[in-house]
């Protein structure tokens, strides 16, 4: 069984298909559309080697994840702050 840890991953294709994919969630909210990521690859063993690197340990380093997803992440990190200045703004004597 594979243990998959990146967030973000939705699917691969079985081996069985002719083209090999990973799928991964919208890029976007709210559009109107079924969008989704799709990195397709040359040969399912490539398929599967990048799998095994980046969605099941170091998804974090992926080079995919981290082009796509830095605006999400970059909003996460502006959330947290504006919650720690309202926090530290209700200490004040």
């Amino acid at each position: 069984m594979v243990k998959v840890k990146c967030p973000y991953y939705e699917t691969r294709s079985s081996d069985s298909k002719k083209l090999p994919t990973i799928t991964c969630q919208n890029v976007e909210n709210n559009l109107g559309f079924d969008i989704r990521n799709q990195i397709v690859f040359r040969c399912h063993q490539e398929k599967n080697d990048y799998a095994e690197i980046f969605c099941e340990d170091l998804y974090e380093s992926c080079p995919y994840y981290n082009a796509i997803y830095k605006k999400e992440l970059e909003e996460e990190t502006n959330e947290k702050k504006k919650k720690l200045n309202q926090k530290s703004k209700g200490c004040r004597t």
